[in-house]
């Protein structure tokens, strides 16, 4: 029998009053910079953060502005100087070329080797 997909966690009760930063990678299909908002105003005293040029694992930018942020955010329990972010390189993607074919004939370039 097909196993139905997990119900979300759904929170209830209030969250802590404790200073919270929650980080989001602009990239993120996965987990949006909206989703990160709507968890931040969760919170009553969170801050929310969107990384420049990043995907879902933001605080691994090549630069270490995230992780600094975050380092800095745990060590004063304050969002403190976020002028790196404008420094996180674009991510360098490779054109290709369309249609893909399975087999790489017909000009495309194969996605499937």
């Amino acid at each position: 029998m097909p196993r139905k997909p997990a119900r979300p966690y759904q929170l209830s009760g209030k969250l802590p009053d404790v200073p919270t930063l929650v980080i989001s990678g602009d990239l993120d299909s996965n987990t949006t910079d909206e989703n990160g908002r709507l968890n931040a105003a969760r919170f009553p005293r969170a801050r929310f953060l969107s990384i420049p040029n990043t995907g879902h694992v933001p605080e691994g930018d090549p630069t270490g502005c995230a992780i600094s942020i975050v380092v800095g955010f745990i060590r004063d329990e304050r969002l403190g100087d976020t002028s790196c972010l404008r420094r996180v390189p674009p991510i360098k993607v490779k054109p290709v070329r369309w249609p893909f074919r399975r087999n790489g004939a017909g000009g495309g370039q194969s996605l499937l080797g």
